[in-house]
């Protein structure tokens, strides 16, 4: 069925008598036009009887209240960043100046060395400290030694569960503001 020219009818707002009547005569005879124009006027309902909604009392006042938050935050950064450029300054004009007092009685090669002693130190205490786990291991039953270690291995892994589980709930207002 030719449904041309009544949707078009449907929708217009002022029509001459002899359309409205042939409008009239194909809306009895058609389900389609009369669904539409059913649904037209539904939403024409809905647009006429719905109510506007208001803010939440008190919606400005914090609206402002958290427009003066973020300038005073922003404000504070840029505080910050500048005191940090002026120490960095005057650290480096120090570091020019006096440098070469402070590092003039400065042996590197006694300095080299003395790191790599300490390196070879904590590589021997490594060592020891390995051996002395491992005899200890030894002394345990092969059985209890596994069951130990799966015990550990679940407890470490359901304290990290915990911590991201944490973290992310910390987090997720920052990722929301994102």
């Amino acid at each position: 069925m030719n449904h041309q020219p009544f949707e078009d009818w449907i929708f217009e707002e002022h029509l001459s008598d002899s359309q409205k009547k042939e409008l009239k005569k194909h809306l009895v005879a058609c389900d389609e036009c009369r669904c539409l124009q059913n649904a037209l006027k539904e939403v024409d309902w809905t647009f006429t009887n719905t109510v506007e909604m208001e803010p939440r009392p008190g919606f400005s006042a914090r609206w402002e209240k958290y427009a003066e938050k973020r300038v005073y935050q922003e404000q504070n950064l840029g505080a910050w960043i500048v005191l940090s450029a002026m120490v960095m300054v005057a650290a480096s004009i120090m570091m020019v100046n006096f440098g070469q007092i402070w590092f003039r009685d400065l042996n590197f090669f006694q300095i080299g060395i003395a790191g790599v002693v300490r390196t070879i130190d904590i590589a021997t205490q490594t060592v020891q400290w390995v051996s002395a786990a491992r005899f200890f291991m030894s002394a345990i039953p092969s059985g209890w030694a596994q069951m130990i270690s799966l015990t550990l291995a679940v407890v470490a892994v359901f304290w990290v569960t915990i911590w991201i589980a944490a973290l992310r709930r910390i987090t997720a207002n920052q990722r929301r503001e994102v």
